[in-house]
């Protein structure tokens, strides 16, 4: 009985320890995990996918896929697959494997899953406005954003952009086709959203098309417009069109805040920190450094149960799927756009924030925490940029 006693309390122990060190080192344990073993040139690069094969696409219409799901509580009549305007979705890093820079697309492992969660929390935000179609691309693997002393990073992005390039020309000749659509993204999506819109968009006949572009959870750079972007400009207001809106989430306090990310330029790569950067307050719909009230919150969604561990750790999908999404109890928060991010009320709730996430960066929740204000606002540019056709 004592044996038995002392292996449950080494359990114990041990889980303690590991708790522990989560809570102090977890970033730390996980960016040191994420590495890859070689430089680009080293480690295989995936084959590219072939964009006419519907099994590269992670949601279309004719799909039934986790970017159909609506909150419970919300009017399914929200929902039809006859929108009048489409959305090109880009999906963030899903990728974290040390085997290649860039993700084979391979439905077993954990990457795969990652963007099946991304549709139900991000993409599923304008099902009530639009067709939603979403690649799957070679993404680059998160080490690419740490990356300084060389540039694999920037090549790995490079890859995972000519895929997404080459979806969005897809896009545009057979699914788009005279449709007007929306750009939306976020955080590496962005990266390759930014690009997109200045090399396929912004001197095009396809502006035209354009009812505005969500570039969310990446530093936007001030200094694109009037350069690289004439005809897109910052959102202003709510029924804006052909504009652009991007925010990054931090809570109220929160430290060291890192704005040093890979920058694309005409001129090449570059990597930039204290730029002054895009923060629209998706509570009012303005790019301006006055707080937006908590009565404005139209409201989040809960954070359903992830597979982080075996995704990152075990690169494995474990196969479970995000099935239905429910209205969030955590307070509405007041929303501040300040010099390096858009600010809110520190949270409590471990629904919607990440327990380790003491540094307060609440980057993962950009979205899903402003999901019922960025669903009204789709329905509504989307609506304004029709008006003006009739």
């Amino acid at each position: 009985m004592k044996k038995l006693f002392k292996v449950l309390g080494c359990f114990i122990l041990i889980g303690v320890i590991l708790v522990v060190c989560l809570k102090l080192f977890g970033e730390k344990i996980v960016l040191a995990y994420v590495q890859p073993s070689g430089s680009v040139v080293e480690l295989p690069t995936p084959t590219r996918p072939d964009y006419a094969d519907e099994k590269n696409w992670i949601a279309l219409p004719s799909k039934q896929d986790e970017s159909d799901l609506i909150p419970i509580g919300l009017a399914v009549s929200e929902v039809s697959k006859e929108m009048p305007v489409d959305v090109f979705y880009i999906h963030p890093t899903g990728y974290f494997a040390t085997d290649s820079w860039n993700s084979d697309m391979a439905p077993e492992r954990g990457a795969a899953q990652q963007s099946q969660a991304m549709l139900a929390l991000q993409a599923s935000v304008f099902n009530g406005c639009c067709d939603v179609y979403a690649p799957q691309y070679r993404e680059a693997t998160l080490w690419s954003f740490l990356e300084k002393e060389n540039d694999n990073g920037t090549q790995a992005l490079a890859i995972a952009y000519t895929d997404v390039e080459r979806a969005f020309d897809y896009f545009i000749k057979h699914y788009a086709k005279d449709k007007p659509f929306i750009i939306a993204s976020h955080s590496q999506g962005s990266t390759h959203a930014m690009r997109l819109l200045e090399e396929k968009i912004e001197h095009t006949e396809l502006y035209g098309r354009m009812v505005a572009a969500y570039v969310i959870g990446y530093k936007v750079p001030l200094d694109k417009f009037g350069t690289a972007f004439n005809n897109i400009t910052v959102c202003q207001s709510a029924e804006q069109t052909g504009c652009l809106i991007s925010w990054d989430t931090y809570g109220d306090g929160a430290k060291d805040v890192d704005d040093t990310v890979p920058q694309w330029y005409t001129s090449g790569w570059q990597q930039k920190g204290q730029l002054e950067t895009v923060c629209v307050n998706p509570l009012s719909w303005k790019q301006d450094q006055q707080r937006a009230d908590a009565s404005l919150h139209l409201g989040a969604v809960a954070t359903p149960e992830l597979s982080f561990f075996e995704n990152v750790f075990l690169d494995k999908n474990t196969g479970k799927k995000i099935t239905e999404l429910s209205l969030s109890s955590t307070p509405k928060t007041w929303a501040e756009c300040r010099a390096n991010g858009l600010f809110i009320a520190a949270q409590k709730s471990d629904k919607l924030i990440d327990k380790l996430n003491s540094k307060r960066v609440y980057h993962v929740y950009d979205y899903h925490y402003f999901y019922l204000n960025l669903r009204a606002n789709a329905r509504l540019r989307s609506q304004a940029f029709l008006n003006k056709g009739i």
